[in-house]
């Protein structure tokens, strides 16, 4: 698709955690947003303040017994602290994916 995206079209990049476990202490994005060509940042704290909800849908399977299933909250950008090696971190939109993966080295 990337050869025939519309006029105007935003590139989307996901920052993803390069460690398997880990506790996220401080994410700073105010330089990437001032970049030129980047249009937005996000992180959970953004969606959270805009009244998105974090969580990920999935199927919930009842156990036999007819006990609830285990309904574990997973966001959809990391929060406080990283599961797995992947998982995504911040989103970046800008004018070509060149910028994205410029501005996310800069995070």
């Amino acid at each position: 698709m990337d050869d025939i995206a519309p006029e105007g079209a935003l590139h989307a990049y996901f920052l993803r955690s390069p460690v398997a476990h880990g506790t996220i202490e401080a994410l700073d994005v105010s330089d990437e947003r001032d970049v030129e060509v980047v249009e937005a940042v996000f992180t959970i704290a953004d969606l959270e303040t805009d009244g998105i909800d974090i969580t990920q849908s999935g199927s919930l399977v009842t156990p036999r017994d007819g006990r609830k299933g285990v309904d574990p909250m997973r966001p959809l950008l990391a929060k406080d602290h990283v599961r797995y090696v992947g998982e995504p971190v911040a989103l970046i939109l800008a004018e070509t994916m060149a910028a994205a993966k410029d501005a996310a080295e800069l995070i």
